[in-house]
């Protein structure tokens, strides 16, 4: 069997931009149902099922589902920092300026109502 750094990577690397995405909503969200989602996904790959099925425990196979998220987010970051540069060199959308968050003036206070008005 294949190093676990390998199988992580090895995956990881393979996921389409659409399986990335969908798993790396589910990762760093984990609502009901997304570690359900998350295995029927990874199950597809036989080297990652056959890496999951070596888990021991319960609490062993969520250590490594939480590898596993970890590996998929530094990829989705990764992926989606070098489609961002490209995109910047084409042009398609402005580079941000790195420049302080500027707060905005405080709004004028209202004008007093006038008591003998009424």
């Amino acid at each position: 069997m294949k190093k676990t750094d390998a199988v992580l990577k090895e995956y990881v690397r393979g996921l389409s931009d659409e399986d990335l995405r969908f798993l790396n909503t589910r990762f760093q969200h984990m609502l009901c149902g997304d570690r359900a989602e998350i295995a029927e996904i990874l199950s597809k790959d036989k080297d990652v099922d056959r890496w999951l099925a070596s888990a021991t425990s319960a609490e062993e196979w969520f250590d490594m589902l939480e590898v596993m998220g970890q590996s998929v987010v530094r990829e989705a970051k990764r992926r989606y920092a070098i489609l961002k540069e490209q995109r910047e060199q084409r042009g398609e959308y402005p580079k941000r300026d790195n420049r302080p968050f500027q707060k905005k003036p405080p709004a004028p206070a209202p004008a007093p109502v006038n008591a003998e008005a009424s």
